[in-house]
C-alpha cells in the first residue's frame, strides 16, 4: 500500500465551511460599522460647516445667510452627507434635512 499526502475531501470541505462563516461575520460586523462611519461622517460635516460660517463671518466681515455662499466663495465643498442628508443654514444654525 502507498501512503500518499495531502488533503481529504472531508478536511477541505471543512477548512471552506470555517472560512465561510469567519467571511459571514466580517461582512455583517463591516455592513455595522458602515452606517456608524456615515452618522459620524454627517456629524464632522456639520462640525466643518460651523467652523467655516465663523471663518467667512471674520474673514468678509459680514454673516452668512445662505449655505450657497460658502460653496461659491470656496469655504466648503458640499453641503450634503452620502446618506442624502443637506445642511442649509436657518437663523444662523447649521440644520438638516434628516434625523440630525
Amino acid at each position: 500500500m502507498k501512503s500518499e499526502s495531502g488533503f481529504t475531501l472531508v478536511e477541505m470541505l471543512i477548512v471552506l465551511v470555517i472560512i465561510s462563516i469567519l467571511i459571514v461575520l466580517t461582512v455583517a460586523n463591516l455592513s455595522k460599522n458602515k452606517e456608524v462611519a456615515e452618522a459620524k461622517e454627517c456629524e464632522a460635516l456639520k462640525n466643518i460647516i460651523e467652523n467655516q460660517m465663523k471663518v467667512y463671518e471674520i474673514d468678509q466681515d459680514a454673516a452668512v445667510e445662505d449655505i450657497q455662499l460658502l460653496i461659491e466663495d470656496g469655504y466648503i465643498q458640499t453641503n450634503t452627507c452620502r446618506n442624502g442628508i443637506t445642511y442649509t443654514i436657518e437663523g444662523g444654525e447649521v440644520v438638516g434635512d434628516g434625523s440630525t
